[in-house]
């Protein structure tokens, strides 16, 4: 946002200190000083209100922002997770947008969760909310609050806004603080002491022409301390005119624009604040398709199970018939039937297993012989001459708690991939190594390799670029590395093959 330019300065600058030098000198010193000070007062006041108002909004912003389920799952030695530096993204991004000091979210025991300026670790209390304890009350009770002001360690002034954090449920289980400086108000209280000292030098002056003086000064003070008192309320901005060229309207053009910016800042905060609701918006309708996806899934996979009937049926009574029939293109045709009902059995069984969420049954395995054993299964039943076999297992690997037998399946898919790249057969390389908190699994191909287009979708279900293939192998493997908490990345290159890596945690996380 632009900021607004400053008026021009007033032509006559001296207009106001000739008459006070010619006319009202003690007595304009005493009253500009007095209705100044009220004057302040009243800015102070209202500047306040309008911090305060400001930066519980941008709390209640991120409250609504932000994923609780995912906030609720920081702990403490997560600072280095992918979920936390996204949190952390999110709340700098904000931060960067309103022009805040900090952003944090802490619990009920004032413990930090997370810290835009990462300055607090996860876990540490916060010292400081302690003093905010009264109003903290009103905000674990399901309300805003914001702190009065305070001086920090450099001196300067600062507010705190709070805003609830509620769970799933409801249930306000954290808190959300934005901290923003307060530096008009250092100029505020220093020119409400100034005025403070001219009063009391004038008051004995002041009696005799208190009248004239309110006069030429009162009524467009006034107007500005009205001003004043109703900016922020019911969203109010007022702008004031003072038809003088002297310092009292170059005063009120300075109001204006600083009126005119906290309507912009508060036009903006309020955009930020649809999006921001339209997004959420958004992502409740996402959760709203995907549960219909989940159910479109488990009838799916009751239609798949059910055609598995009719096929064994189909495949029995073909078998009974090529027993039967002595003719040699008869029983060519029976073989074609047999083999098409195996590929419709195989593409049942592939679709049923990617439906369904995988059951793992976890144990500590030992992945090299894992991997040897998904090796073996493929290239017993793949294996063709040209495929040239380079494996790398580093020694001393720790053992993983895993789904032996779907971690298996996995592996095999990745493999069999590798070998339906190189047609005309090539290098297919396997390496397992450790690099903590993983451990890392790579099956790479010196095939055709994959355009940048096809890989953003290679693990898209029913998605394939081989002749034949139903699509679903990749989408297996996705699922079942997901369902093991680990993640699976693709590199390639057209014409020189491709890399498929699967990260697998070394240990699980509690629950």
């Amino acid at each position: 946002m632009r900021e607004a330019a400053p008026p021009p300065t007033p032509a006559r600058r001296g207009r106001l200190l000739w008459r006070v030098l010619s006319l009202y000198l003690p007595l304009l010193g005493v009253i500009f000083a007095v209705i100044g000070w009220f004057f302040f007062g009243s800015a102070r006041q209202a500047l306040d209100a309008e911090l305060s108002k400001r930066l519980t909004s941008i709390a209640q912003v991120v409250a609504a922002t932000i994923n609780p389920r995912y906030v609720g799952s920081i702990r403490p030695g997560d600072e280095g997770s992918s979920l936390y530096r996204t949190l952390i993204a999110d709340l700098a991004r904000i931060k960067t947008v309103t022009r805040v000091k900090d952003i944090y979210i802490f619990d009920r025991d004032n413990r930090i969760i997370l810290d835009a300026d990462e300055e607090t670790p996860i876990g540490q209390e916060y010292l400081l909310l302690k003093l905010d304890q009264r109003e903290l009350e009103g905000v674990w009770s399901g309300g805003a609050a914001a702190s009065t002001l305070y001086e920090g360690s450099d001196g300067k002034l600062y507010k705190s806004g709070y805003a609830p954090l509620n769970d799933s449920r409801g249930a306000v289980f954290a808190a959300v603080g934005v901290e923003g400086g307060a530096e008009f108000f250092e100029v505020i209280d220093r020119a409400r002491r100034q005025m403070l000292v001219i009063a009391l030098a004038g008051a004995l002056l002041a009696a005799g022409a208190s009248v004239l003086l309110a006069r030429s000064i009162v009524a467009p003070l006034q107007s500005l301390v009205t001003a004043v008192e109703s900016v922020g309320q019911r969203e109010a901005y007022p702008q004031v005119e003072i038809g003088r060229r002297d310092e009292i309207g170059y005063l009120g053009e300075r109001f204006n624009a600083m009126v005119s910016g906290l309507a912009e800042k508060d036009r903006q905060l309020n955009e930020l604040y649809r999006r921001e609701k339209e997004r959420a918006n958004l992502l409740e309708d996402e959760i709203r398709i995907k549960e219909r996806l989940a159910a479109l899934g488990e009838m799916s996979a009751g239609i798949a199970h059910e055609i598995r009937n009719p096929l064994g049926a189909i495949a029995g009574f073909t078998e009974l018939l090529d027993r039967r029939v002595t003719d040699p293109a008869a029983r060519e045709l029976t073989r074609e039937i047999l083999l098409e009902v195996q590929n419709l059995n195989r593409i049942v069984t592939q679709f049923l297993t990617f439906v369904r969420e995988p059951q793992l049954r976890l144990e500590p395995a030992d992945l090299p012989a894992v991997v040897k054993a998904a090796i073996d299964a493929v290239m017993a039943d793949k294996g063709r001459a040209g495929i040239r076999l380079e494996t790398q297992m580093a020694d001393g690997l720790p053992a993983v708690p895993v789904d032996a037998d779907l971690l298996k399946q996995a592996v095999m898919n990745l493999i069999q991939n590798g070998i339906d790249a190189m047609p005309s057969g090539g290098t297919l390389g396997i390496r397992l190594e450790a690099r903590e908190p993983w451990l890392l699994i790579a099956v790479s191909d010196s095939g055709e390799g994959i355009s940048p287009a096809d890989r953003r979708r290679i693990f898209d279900p029913f998605f394939t670029t081989k002749k034949e293939g139903t699509g679903l192998g990749l989408a297996i493997t996705h699922r079942l590395i997901q369902a093991h908490g680990g993640k699976i990345e693709v590199e390639s290159q057209p014409g020189r093959g491709s890399c498929f890596t699967v990260w697998l945690p070394m240990r699980r996380a509690a629950g």
